[in-house]
């Protein structure tokens, strides 16, 4: 048996020696880009509370946004059911990779869309957030001065200025 591996935080940004990311830091990447979108879906309150997910949903996602994905079942499968079941077990490795981080967190249960089981919730830390956020700014097409605005309350969220603080806190 294997010892378990223990996930460092390079793992997200590791590079080949082209100067490409790795197959696998790409996908920790996309499944931090996803808590951008699910910030977008709770502004138009749409599905679930917004910040939870189930690795379903993300692998929904994921299939027609994350590009190794795209390469191997093209832009628009036609079989998105099956290839979401075959993939699942590898989001699932991610996502506790993740949660020993500290990124992403469970954040309960609820009912499966079909059967009478339970799924799993997950959902991103204030650190996972604020990691999505550092790696959206790299995409030109995002809206730069709304993304850095967010960083900006994230950490003050993360790092609240209060009258005890240290004077190495507020400068």
């Amino acid at each position: 048996m294997r010892a378990k591996e223990l996930p460092r935080i390079d793992s997200i940004f590791r590079k080949k020696k082209d100067g490409n990311y790795t197959p696998d830091a790409l996908l920790y990447q996309y499944i931090l880009k996803y808590s951008v979108v699910l910030k977008i879906q709770n502004e138009n309150k749409t599905y679930n509370d917004g910040s939870s997910f189930t690795v379903w949903e993300l692998a929904g996602w994921m299939i027609v946004n994350e590009p190794n994905l795209i390469k191997k079942y093209g832009v628009k499968p036609k079989n998105v059911e099956e290839i979401k079941e075959n993939i699942q077990m590898r989001f699932k490795r991610k996502l506790n990779h993740l949660m020993d981080l500290y990124i992403i967190e469970k954040s309960g249960t609820r009912s499966q869309e079909k059967g009478m089981g339970t799924v799993a919730l997950y959902k991103y830390t204030e650190y996972g957030s604020l990691l999505a956020l550092i790696i959206e700014t790299w995409c030109p097409t995002t809206d730069q001065k709304s993304t850095e605005n967010e960083i900006f309350n994230l950490l003050c969220l993360i790092f609240p200025i209060k009258e005890d603080s240290p004077a190495s806190t507020v400068f």
